[in-house]
């Protein structure tokens, strides 16, 4: 069994094994192409960042995007030169027997300049994964359906087991006929 899951039954606290690998393997592997469109904005994102933005003819957020990485280049290079400088202040400072004030403070120096030095590489890290959702995001709503044949509908329910009432909002996409995305090469 290649995948499986362990599933409760709240009721009668027995515990019984889920075959997946049957679901699986009876999915067809045929891909449209609006999802391969998909799946190749998400791989050049996922490789080269902006790359999503400007497939999806975001050029905006392909400018963002790169600035954003400049950004964090920078700082990343301004921190790691600054924890460099430390360093050498520290190592030289203990060569010479400097009081331990002084020692305790390129110390603590040190550490300050560490953990934005770190901190740089998360919000490189951060902000190439946001462009990569962003482009998966953008590349599946091209092909989402958005005509008139879409409802939304407010309405009251009332919990079973509490005497409080709720609000739901229900959305009830009415079938006409097949939407054909059309695809701009």
């Amino acid at each position: 069994m290649l995948f499986g899951a362990l599933c409760l039954n709240l009721s009668g606290n027995s515990a019984e094994m889920v075959d997946f690998s049957s679901d699986f393997a009876k999915k067809d592997t045929v891909l449209t192409q609006a999802e391969m469109q998909i799946r190749n904005t998400t791989r050049w994102a996922y490789f080269v960042p902006g790359a999503g933005q400007l497939i999806n003819r975001n050029y905006f957020k392909a400018a963002c995007v790169w600035g954003g990485m400049a950004y964090g280049v920078k700082f990343l290079l301004d921190n790691t030169e600054d924890l460099k400088a430390t360093r050498s202040n520290l190592i030289s400072a203990i060569n010479q027997g400097a009081s331990f004030a002084t020692v305790n403070t390129l110390t603590e120096q040190e550490s300050y300049d560490q953990r934005f030095r770190d901190l740089s590489w998360f919000m490189l890290f951060g902000i190439h994964g946001l462009s990569i959702l962003d482009a998966h995001v953008s590349a599946n709503l091209k092909t989402f359906d958005v005509g008139e044949d879409l409802s939304l509908r407010w309405g009251f329910i009332r919990f079973q087991n509490q005497n409080s009432p709720g609000l739901s909002l229900c959305w009830h996409p009415k079938p006409s006929k097949p939407y054909q995305p059309t695809i701009r090469n």
